[in-house]
């Protein structure tokens, strides 16, 4: 329980250093986030630890395909980010969430919603992050992309292209850009994309919220160039996935398209 233990825990648990098993990881952090919590009521130079906490947990969360309980501790974070001089760029993962919260939580689908949270802190990103500038302008230009700014979102998704290749996020900005073009009925330029890059090959190591996602984009791309056949075998894997870890949040998303492509 010494601050530079804690500091050590936190960073094996950034960095996938710490095997947890996933049962136990509310359980993990709920439990650090107590303790944390209550070093800081005495006193002590934990906030940046608590923030970083609740930043883990809120991914963690995310990544299981639990947006609606990812909330509650991004949330926490931003309350104790206002507090701070100094950001941790690490910590604007705690915007996307929210971001994605005031978007996709609801009966109805708010793309300018998550786009309001996610322009308020782009100077921010920018400021801090080439890595979140750029994942913030793609989340910006998929929501973007299912509105009626379907040629700014475009523009905007091919900036975050040039603004993100070659930092790391490769793959996931070639991805969201396929998004994109499917969402403005380019389908074709989708598809091409998917089968001309090979960081786009399916990657079994991903989290459960991302092999949905990817899922659904290959069922829309295929579907979307006259690959029926194949696009529902894309829409099978997806519904496995729900059904197996029931991942309740995204069932009826995955039904939706379903629907949609049947």
């Amino acid at each position: 329980s010494t601050l530079p233990a804690l500091r050590d825990l936190l960073h094996d648990v950034e960095h996938g250093l710490l095997q947890m098993e996933p049962g136990l990881s509310d359980l993990f952090f709920l439990s650090l986030e107590a303790h944390l919590w209550r070093l800081m009521q005495h006193g002590k130079p934990v906030v940046a630890l608590l923030i970083a906490a609740y930043v883990r947990h809120a991914r963690c969360l995310l990544n299981e395909a639990r947006l609606i309980e990812a909330q509650t501790p991004a949330s926490r974070a931003l309350h104790l980010m206002s507090q701070c001089e100094q950001l941790d760029h690490r910590w604007l993962s705690a915007i996307h969430i929210l971001a994605k919260g005031a978007a996709e939580i609801g009966s109805r689908f708010r793309p300018l919603q998550g786009v309001e949270v996610l322009r308020d802190w782009l100077p921010v990103a920018m400021r801090l992050s080439l890595t979140y500038e750029a994942w913030f302008l793609r989340d910006i230009a998929e929501y973007l992309s299912q509105t009626r700014s379907r040629s700014e979102a475009v523009r905007m998704s091919e900036y975050a292209v040039r603004r993100g290749m070659g930092i790391g996020e490769d793959r996931n900005v070639l991805l969201s850009h396929a998004l994109v073009l499917l969402n403005v009925g380019r389908s074709s330029e989708a598809m091409e994309m998917l089968t001309s890059t090979p960081l786009l090959a399916w990657d079994e190591a991903q989290v459960l919220q991302q092999k949905v996602h990817e899922s659904a984009i290959w069922a829309r791309a295929l579907h979307g160039t006259g690959h029926a056949a194949e696009a529902l075998q894309w829409l099978e894997r997806a519904h496995q996935l729900v059904e197996g870890h029931n991942l309740w949040q995204v069932r009826a998303r995955v039904y939706a398209l379903h629907h949609e492509l049947g």
